[in-house]
């Protein structure tokens, strides 16, 4: 097998990076921002496109990984995340506000990095190719 490049796994941790800090800097965002992108950044589209984008390289990422070196824990971690960031989107806000929808796309948005440092770190020491 040749050496893991972890590719996949760095593309879904600065995606997921970049959820987190949207989500936690926006407000400082919005004073460097001209107001045709403001309005994007602000937008629940930005959301789901994050999420359509995101997503895909996590499972990829995720599964490939799982394929090769057989531990649940990268995995499991990063579906409890990105079930984070999607309920962030869907049904947080309505519950809970502005406040449980930052809450959740943080914390699912770490969660992920971390299981994509998990699965890169468990990938090295296998030497998988994913």
């Amino acid at each position: 097998m040749s050496k893991h490049s972890g590719v996949t796994d760095k593309a879904g941790m600065i995606l997921s990076s970049l959820c987190v800090i949207h989500c936690l800097f926006l407000p400082v965002i919005i004073l460097f921002l001209p107001s045709a992108l403001l309005g994007f950044f602000e937008s629940e589209s930005f959301h789901l496109y994050m999420l359509a984008i995101a997503l895909p390289v996590s499972c990829f990422a995720f599964l490939r990984g799982f394929r090769h070196h057989q531990k649940k824990q990268s995995f499991l971690l990063g579906l409890l995340g990105m079930a984070l960031l999607i309920s962030a989107v869907t049904i947080a806000e309505m519950l809970w506000g502005e406040l449980g929808e930052t809450l959740f796309t943080v914390c699912g948005g770490f969660l992920i990095v971390y299981s994509h440092y998990v699965n890169l770190s468990f990938c090295r020491k296998s030497l998988c190719s994913a």
